[in-house]
């Protein structure tokens, strides 16, 4: 296995409190703007705050709720568009903290296709750190559809 993807999986994660992270996927911490919209809703956008992603999901800070089960858009403007599924939010303070469920991505612009993802962006990827938001979605939207590059991923020991 090569040094950089080692040395990125060894990383100790750990959430706040210093508490080992359990989570089956890392998260990518971020503070990326973005806007929610409730799809079958007619109001307005809510201003967001993209605070982590990983895999399969993310994790956003708003001034209103969004009910559990609700089908969403997240706009990361000129980057991306999150479709996926509110699967808990939470109030902290004026705050609500959503946790949505990836179902799919719509870019803007496309990423480059055909492109194999890197060593050192694929440790990265498996470590949780030093990728930006539209980085991980490439990856992933990578992953789905490239069979050398899950295989490479597997081999690098990961779920």
């Amino acid at each position: 296995m090569p040094v950089a993807i080692e040395s990125f999986r060894n990383a100790s994660v750990t959430r706040a409190g210093n508490w080992p992270e359990r989570r089956r996927e890392p998260r990518y911490p971020c503070n990326d703007p973005a806007e929610v919209q409730v799809v079958s809703a007619t109001g307005p956008r809510l201003p967001a705050t993209m605070l982590d992603i990983s895999r399969s999901g993310l994790r956003v800070v708003l001034a209103a709720p969004v009910w559990k089960g609700a089908d969403v858009e997240v706009i990361l403007p000129k980057q991306a568009i999150i479709f996926g599924r509110v699967c808990h939010c939470r109030q902290s303070g004026e705050k609500f903290y959503a946790g949505i469920r990836i179902q799919d991505v719509f870019f803007r612009p496309h990423p480059v296709k055909g492109a194999h993802i890197e060593d050192q962006q694929l440790a990265r990827y498996l470590a949780g750190l030093g990728l930006s938001v539209l980085e991980v979605l490439n990856v992933r939207a990578h992953l789905l559809k490239c069979k050398l590059c899950r295989s490479r991923f597997h081999d690098f020991g990961a779920d």
